[in-house]
């Protein structure tokens, strides 16, 4: 062996390290199969167990990053967080974060069990107990909230289907200044009008909501959608949602 530096502390930690320099393993089997992986700091039994060459690496918990090989940069805080992962710069802090991510990288999951659904997923961010995406693949997706669950890339989600109430001292404010916009187009306004005329507008509750206490007005998005998806230059907004800055428009 010819690496140096390095800290081993329990049966079979370190135990094939070749040229690794400055890890530091504490646990059984902690980063037993490393050769060649340089600064990994594995605290746990068989936390970062069959690393060899990812350098990098932070796992304190029994199990934690147990699967990396060469990923690098990932920190793992917690029994089996990160325990499938070979993807890099990861940050998983909680029992089971990222337990299923096995090439997915830059993810950031803060909670027990947050992005457990994620395998090869990208960006993605998740912020509260089992708070996660719907699919394992998505890209730039963000739950925050307990049991929040984000289902497609590139989107946001605030809270679990239990929230019934965002707020804030301020209302969310829409950028509408005139340098900031291109591509504009003439709207008629008398076809607009009777555009709008033509919607159904009801009063209704989401499902599962109750009734008498979360009842909102005004129409369904696949209407909207209908009506003013489409301005002969591109698509506005989607069949199943209303983005609220296209409707204070009018």
């Amino acid at each position: 062996m010819t690496g140096y530096a390095d800290t081993a502390v329990g049966f079979g930690a370190l135990s094939h390290n070749t040229t690794g320099q400055t890890n530091n393993a504490i646990g059984i089997y902690a980063l037993r199969e490393n050769t060649e992986g340089s600064f990994n700091n594995g605290m746990g039994n068989a936390a970062l167990l069959l690393n060899t060459t990812g350098s990098g690496n932070t796992a304190i918990g029994d199990e934690a990053l147990l699967s990396n090989t060469s990923g690098g940069g990932n920190t793992a805080t917690g029994a089996s967080a990160l325990a499938s992962s070979t993807g890099d710069l990861n940050t998983a802090t909680g029992v089971g974060a990222l337990q299923d991510n096995t090439t997915g990288s830059a993810n950031t999951a803060v909670g027990v069990g947050a992005l457990f659904v994620n395998i090869t997923g990208n960006n993605n961010t998740a912020v509260g107990w089992a708070a996660t995406v719907s699919a394992g693949d998505l890209t730039n997706a963000t739950a925050i909230g307990s049991s929040a669950v984000v289902d497609a890339s590139n989107k946001i989600r605030l809270g679990d289907t239990n929230v019934t109430v965002i707020e804030g001292q301020v209302p969310y404010t829409f950028t509408s200044d005139k340098h900031h916009k291109e591509t504009f187009r003439a709207v008629d306004g008398e076809d607009v009008l009777s555009k709008i005329s033509q919607l159904t507008l009801t009063s209704w509750n989401y499902i599962g909501h109750d009734p008498q206490q979360f009842r909102h007005y005004g129409p369904v998005a696949q209407e909207f959608f209908a009506a003013f998806g489409h301005d002969g230059v591109g698509t506005i907004g989607t069949p199943t949602t209303i983005n609220s800055g296209d409707r204070k428009a009018f």
